[in-house]
């Protein structure tokens, strides 16, 4: 196999072994060889699995809010595991809910709004799981339209060192936003930051329909956070959270596991 010439080895030798070396990726007058096709194909399909972001695009995935979106979406946040996936500005129908990998973040851009389009009995999006944290990720960006069909926008059951941040959650059918979860040891160290929980006018507020709910997450941050419309606005289950510029209509310090 070709190699490099070894200092202090090699005495005689020391061009033949170089030149062998070089042979193998240049041709005779110093130009490089052309790269074999296999090579290019196998770099490219590598450079892939690397990318820091998975794009929400494709296969399966309608920007226009004309069909459902449910099945692409999810696969493209599946294969975001240890990366970021990012939703481009558009409207995308959802029939389920979804989940985010333990290890993965999402960003939505300004423009973009995830919305149900049937009943979801639970949240439109699920920020990990019950077994394994949700841990050193972030949540940001776009507008989760539950449209009366999805009793929560977003739950981070599972949790340490996480972020959520300048979001708009609407027209829940039951609490909004929900972190932490009391069959959990506690989960840790959240921030919930420039969050808008929003109704649209006209619509009912159904009755029970808190709008920030920490369920049971300790040392955690509030910060900027506006509930236009729920009853009541926050449920404060955890003492060890800071609420810092909280604007909301209702407040309950201890709400029932």
């Amino acid at each position: 196999m070709a190699r490099l010439p070894t200092p202090g080895s090699d005495d005689g030798t020391w061009g033949d072994v170089l030149n062998d070396f070089l042979g193998v990726e240049h041709n005779p007058d110093g130009t490089q060889k052309a790269i074999p096709e296999s090579k290019v194909t196998n770099l490219v399909a590598d450079l892939a699995t690397k990318q820091p972001t998975v794009v929400v695009t494709g296969t399966g995935i309608d920007p226009t809010g004309t069909t459902d979106s449910t099945t692409g979406i999810q696969a493209k946040l599946t294969a975001a595991a240890g990366k970021t996936a990012f939703v481009p500005a558009g409207t995308y129908l959802i029939n389920s809910g979804l989940t985010l990998p333990p290890t993965a973040s999402l960003q939505l851009d300004s423009g973009a709004v995830i919305k149900a389009n049937a009943t979801i009995a639970g949240p439109m999006l699920t920020c990990g799981d019950l077994v394994t944290k949700w841990t050193n990720q972030k949540l940001e960006g776009g507008t989760w339209d539950c449209n009366l069909q999805a009793a929560n926008g977003i739950v981070a059951p599972f949790f340490l060192n996480s972020a959520m941040s300048n979001f708009v959650v609407k027209d829940a059918t039951s609490h909004s936003i929900i972190l932490g979860d009391t069959s959990l040891t506690d989960s840790n160290e959240h921030h919930l930051f420039r969050v808008k929980v929003d109704r649209t006018p006209g619509r009912a507020v159904p009755s029970g329909s808190s709008g920030i709910w920490p369920r049971k997450p300790n040392d955690g941050t509030l910060d900027s956070c506006v509930v236009v419309v729920a009853d009541p606005s926050f449920r404060h289950h955890s003492p060890g959270n800071r609420p810092i510029s909280l604007h909301v209509a209702g407040w309950t310090s201890r709400a029932p596991a």
